[in-house]
């Protein structure tokens, strides 16, 4: 993004570039106007917006901080009994190395501008910040493994974020969730979320007072 190549094509490619920051200026406000609506209804929470995995490789986030996106590598889930070949997303990990590096900024960018508008967010696939399972690019996620990540520092960021925008957070926790985790999530005051039809015991469904209070 910094090369005298780029540079060039911003400047003779100006009206282009500009044209786009208004679209997304225009989103945004858009949003914002959806947000203050939803306060004039009096609605308690207000918009319930969703934060994906990641972003595609192709796309302006991943080009724009290449030093905090893994290049080789895509996330996905490993093999199990719904999904005996696993799943691949095709969406690459950020580098938790890297964002440590960062001190969290590029983490913390993104929960910043997707709670703005928020009155709750939910995080898709929030064991990643426990652990991604990350695949080798062109490969099958046989030949993936999982990755930890910073998962208290992450947790801590998420906490001070949610504070500072007034923004409830919803973790998506379902599939292969590592021991101890949803008990952290808990104390931290994360919302839990649930697939009813994964939720029975036995051949019945469970009665609402079984399922966790959050």
């Amino acid at each position: 993004p910094d090369t005298p190549e780029v540079q060039a094509f911003a400047w003779n490619q100006a009206s282009r570039v500009e044209f786009q920051e208004y679209l997304q200026w225009i989103a945004d406000t858009q949003l914002a106007a959806a947000k203050a609506r939803c306060a004039e209804r009096g609605l308690a929470i207000g918009l319930y917006i969703d934060l994906a995995v990641g972003a595609a490789r192709q796309g302006a986030d991943a080009w724009g901080d290449q030093s905090a996106i893994v290049q080789q590598a895509t996330v996905g889930c490993p093999p199990d009994p719904f999904n005996m070949l696993g799943q691949n997303w095709s969406i690459p990990p950020l580098h938790p190395l890297a964002l440590r590096e960062q001190g969290y900024q590029p983490f913390i960018a993104m929960l910043r501008a997707n709670m703005r508008n928020a009155g709750a967010l939910r995080i898709d696939h929030v064991m990643g910040l426990m652990h991604l399972f990350w695949i080798p690019m062109d490969d099958t996620p046989a030949s993936g493994a999982y990755v930890k990540y910073p998962f208290d520092d992450l947790l801590a960021i998420l906490a001070l974020e949610s504070q500072r925008n007034r923004c409830l957070v919803v973790g998506e926790d379902l599939g292969t969730v590592p021991d101890g985790f949803r008990e952290k999530m808990a104390a931290a005051n994360v919302l839990s979320y649930r697939v009813v039809i994964f939720e029975k015991d036995g051949d019945r469904f469970k009665r609402p007072d079984e399922h966790p209070a959050r």
